[in-house]
């Protein structure tokens, strides 16, 4: 309350006035005291009928604050009540306190980032706590502010658009925040949205209200109670407010004029009204007295005193209690807390189905369509069971007896008791949200498999085995309590957890499905954990049974050990200088030493498996910071490769990891995708474009990446997780017949820009907004963009490619003067087609089929135009260069049993040689013609190396011999 303080109210009353004088009312704006008239006249209070007197209220004392508060921000939030900010009866405070319901006991919480008082507050649907504006007694700031309880950390958001001090604020249904009056703008509806961090205004107040009780009920309406108007008296109005069709009305007024007063919403749907005071001096009384507003009959009643007067209070409710905490009585600033329970009102009603399948139709129930107080019940026999399409449903408590049904195929299911399920439930869209204000539980002899569940702040607990298909948003905390519990993965949809406030508590599993389309058989998967206390065992399925053998980490023929692995993980700290095999990428696969080992969060793990097969791990959820530790990089060629993996039950968005990776890990990703049991590719992704669909990791998935240097920690972050529904595909690279050149921009960090060009029927060789996207240019001056009707291109697509040769000029831009490197990360579909990249300065004309990679020296630090270009056209012959004759040998198959091929090209001389894992020679033999065939039956099984050399250019292949 902004206050007269004693020693000024002394000296006013020291004031010696004439006859003439004329008294003009004191009245109090943004801490300071101002004489003179209002400039409107107040609204009349509303008249008030007679008043009930009941004594259902029974208050008793809880644990007092730490420190007196007034005019202070109270929410309740998981069985905690957390207090925030007010005054000491002179000051603006920016303390916290949190009181523990189950203890009572109160605790030093954050501070809030302000010294502040008479602030609107409320708990948002995300499970966070907001707080807006208010005064520090000297100015009224727009500053507001959400806090994390599961992070304790405060954090700025939208300021409001007029600031306003005793202002109150109620979170809606829909989740926006609703911000009422306020001193200087006492009718003003301000409206914010968490999800978008911006504000909006409602319609304006039928009259004034500033230090209001503020309450929603059952039906999502909205009252705003009595408060102040603009001449700082106390006033009995009651205006509800309509937030879907965004009007007002009013109600029956409150039987006493009040302000400041605590109010709240029961368990029995009726709203309290307590304590308060008169007017805005600190010379008026507060009260202890007690109304109470029946929703039903629009009627008020009287209820028990408080044990003693308070004003500038404030209440909550949680479960069944009331709690009316602190405030200012006797003149000073209290730390009094006051409880009470009340009995929550129920009424019942059960689904006949008489008319149809319609929940909201009251035909089809016993006793009216339900509400958020009734309890429901679906049972066995009848004609028909209720449908869930669109919309919002309420009810309170659920049992779905043995033999009912409950179908969900769209909209919100939302339930403020418990979900008993003994019967069929089935859900093919929709989602369950228990909004309940105290804990509730969810399950029974059913299996209870939900679309999307949104757990509430209060928080849920199960008591039979669930699964969910979709979406689990954990605004509070999901204690599995040794229930089953899944995150479902199937072709259509994959579960993921968005942890907005809460956790899952207890043991949990997930699935994974492999998608067939590329490989339906045997192949290579890489997986990641997304819980902790996994093990290599527990990657068994019902078709599949993991083999690990630690001989083959140190076996001189890896190849030949048996039984052989399929299951690996990978350490670049094995590849050595010993030999070409040692030295080769695949040397850093190992096996895990036994099948009781653990899958380390963080990291990947490659797994032989058929695509038929789903994998469910076990444990507990990660969330948070994952780390994985130390990731090295050695002096080899092949050294620094990291097969890591989404520690998360929900995707990996790397556009948001890879603004917060440590110094020398490089941007790029790459994710392996099988094509049969023993060969597949990659996809890659790096500075948010690439072949790696939306720069999303799905859960389970593991992937590589590579270092420049040792980096001593890294640790997977929750804020690099997709708080959105995502889908990405497990083990699934789209299949794309367009021909395609991705061309990377290279500086001497290994930073790579890309830019794309492709042929598509439609395209045309101007800007197309359906083809084509515009170059933005990045901050960093690294910038590499395609030019077409006078405009540079991030991606450009041509109609489609005929006989005649087609020229797509390049922009480079560069941030300073050095040696960079253009390189053709991905030729694709062009095997037929010339590719080269000509440099005008230097005169070079790359074959990019043959040299991928192009070094030039850029003089300045400027925006390079005509200098290089792309050009295609008709294939001829290629020249025998290493490059290209990697690309035209063949060995197959492979694994060879009895027979062996190599086809190289034709002409010239040629020769084979078969070395085994230690680098000895096996065999070498002459390839007279451009295929031959070699007998490889008497080789002993194991990893080969085979040495092709065609007119002195030699090439090496990896073989295994089974």
């Amino acid at each position: 309350m902004r206050k007269l303080y004693p020693l000024l109210a002394s000296s006013l009353l020291s004031i010696s006035w004439s006859a003439d004088a004329q008294v003009q009312p004191l009245r109090v704006q943004a801490g300071r005291i101002i004489s003179g008239t209002a400039p409107l006249a107040r609204p009349m209070p509303q008249q008030a009928g007679p008043v009930a007197r009941t004594s259902a209220l029974a208050w008793s004392s809880a644990a007092s604050l730490l420190a007196p508060r007034a005019q202070h921000a109270v929410e309740v939030l998981n069985g905690k009540i957390y207090l925030w900010a007010g005054y000491d009866g002179s000051v603006a405070m920016s303390g916290s306190q949190v009181y523990d319901i189950a203890t009572n006991v109160w605790s030093v919480g954050t501070p809030y980032p302000f010294a502040v008082r008479g602030h609107a507050h409320a708990v948002g649907n995300n499970g966070l706590l907001y707080s807006f504006s208010g005064s520090n007694g000297a100015v009224v700031p727009n500053n507001c502010y959400s806090f994390n309880p599961a992070t304790s950390v405060w954090t700025a958001i939208a300021p409001i658009p007029t600031p306003v001090w005793e202002s109150r604020a109620v979170t809606g249904t829909d989740g926006r925040i609703y911000v009422f009056g306020g001193e200087g703008s006492p009718t003003i509806t301000q409206i914010y949205n968490p999800t978008t961090d911006t504000w909006t205004t409602g319609a304006s107040m039928p009259g004034d209200a500033l230090g209001s009780v503020a309450v929603r009920d059952a039906n999502n309406l909205l009252h705003v109670i009595a408060g102040f108007n603009r001449n700082y008296s106390a006033v009995n109005t009651h205006y509800v407010y309509n937030p879907t069709t965004n009007t007002w009305t009013t109600a029956a007024a409150l039987p006493a004029a009040r302000a400041q007063a605590a109010g709240v919403l029961g368990a029995n749907n009726k709203i309290y009204v307590m304590g308060g005071k008169s007017d805005g001096g600190n010379l008026s009384g507060s009260f202890n007295t007690t109304y109470v507003y029946d929703l039903a009959t629009n009627t008020w009643s009287t209820d028990t005193n408080l044990p003693t007067t308070l004003g500038e209070t404030k209440a909550v409710s949680s479960g069944t209690a009331l709690f009316v905490v602190a405030g200012t009585g006797n003149g000073s600033a209290q730390s009094v807390v006051y409880q009470s329970g009340v009995t929550a009102e129920v009424t019942a009603t059960s689904w006949t189905g008489a008319i149809s399948t319609d929940w909201s139709d009251a035909d089809n129930w016993s006793n009216d369509v339900p509400t958020t107080t009734t309890a429901v019940t679906i049972p066995a026999g009848r004609p028909r069971y209720p449908v869930l399409t669109t919309g919002t449903y309420t009810a309170g408590a659920l049992t779905l007896a043995s033999g009912g049904a409950l179908t969900q195929s769209g909209g919100t299911l939302s339930l403020t008791g418990n979900f008993s399920n003994a019967g069929t439930f089935t859900a093919t869209g929709g989602t369950l949200a228990l909004t309940g204000s105290a804990s509730q539980t969810l399950g029974g002899s059913s299996t209870t498999s939900l679309w999307n569940l949104s757990v509430g702040a209060s928080g849920t607990s199960l008591s039979g085995p669930a699964s969910v298909q979709r979406l689990l948003t954990l605004n509070g905390n999901l204690t599995t309590s040794s229930q089953p519990f899944m995150l479902l993965s199937g072709p259509a949809l994959t579960a993921m957890v968005v942890n907005s406030g809460g956790i899952v508590v207890g043991t949990a599993a997930m699935q994974r499905y492999i998608d067939p389309s590329l490989n339906a058989g045997l192949g290579y998967r890489h997986y990641s954990s997304p819980v902790q206390g996994t093990t290599v065992a527990d990657l068994a399925t019902s078709g599949f049974t993991p083999v690990v053998n630690p001989d083959y980490n140190t076996a001189p023929n890896p190849g030949a050990t048996r039984p052989f692995p399929t299951v690996y993980g990978y350490d670049e700290a094995r590849l050595t200088s010993a030999s070409a095999l040692t030295q080769a990428f695949e040397f850093g696969y190992f096996s895990p030493a036994a099948l009781s080992n653990a899958l380390n969060p963080g990291r990947g793990y490659t797994v032989n498996i058929a695509a038929s097969e789903k994998v469910a791990l076990m444990g507990t959820l990660n969330n948070g910071t994952v780390p994985v530790g130390a990731l090295s990089r050695g002096s080899q060629a092949n050294a620094g490769w990291q097969l890591l993996g989404n520690p998360y039950p929900a995707p990996l968005d790397w556009n948001a990891a890879r603004t917060g990776l440590p110094t020398g890990v490089q941007d790029a990703i790459y994710v392996y995708k099988s094509a049969d049991q023993y060969n597949g590719s990659y996809q890659s992704y790096v500075n948010g474009v690439g072949t790696l669909p939306g720069g999303l990791i799905p859960a389970m998935q593991g992937f590589f990446l590579r270092v420049s240097q040792n980096v001593p920690s890294f640790s997977f972050q929750n804020a690099w997780r997709a708080t959105s529904y995502q889908n990405p595909t497990f083990n699934r690279a789209t299949a794309d017949a367009r021909p395609l050149v991705q061309l990377d921009l290279v500086d001497a960090r290994g930073t790579h820009e890309p830019t794309f060009v492709y042929f598509e029927a439609g395209a045309t060789a101007d800007f197309d907004s359906h083809f084509d996207a515009g170059k933005l240019a990045n901050s960093t001056g690294l910038n590499l963009s395609s030019e077409a009707a006078g405009q540079q291109l991030a991606v450009n697509g041509l109609p489609v490619l005929t006989a005649g040769p087609v020229s797509v000029a390049l922009a480079v831009g560069v941030p300073t003067t050095g040696t960079y490197v253009l390189e053709a990360a991905v030729l694709a579909n062009l095997a037929s087609t010339a590719v080269y990249l000509h440099d005008a300065e230097t005169g070079q004309r790359v074959n990019l089929h043959q040299q991928p990679r192009y070094s030039f020296t850029a003089s300045n630090a400027a925006l390079i135009s005509g200098r290089f270009s792309l050009s295609f056209g008709p294939l001829g012959p290629l020249a025998t260069t290493a490059g290209a004759l990697a690309a035209r040998v063949q060995a197959y198959p492979n694994p060879a049993h009895s027979q062996l091929t190599i086809v190289r090209p034709a002409g010239g001389t040629a020769s084979a040689t078969l070395l085994n894992a230690v680098g000895q020679v096996v065999r070498t033999v002459a390839l007279p013609t451009a295929q031959t065939t070699l007998d490889v039956a008497d080789l002993p099984a194991g990893l080969y190396l085979v040495r092709v050399v065609v007119n002195g250019e030699a090439v090496t292949k990896r073989l295994v011999v089974e």
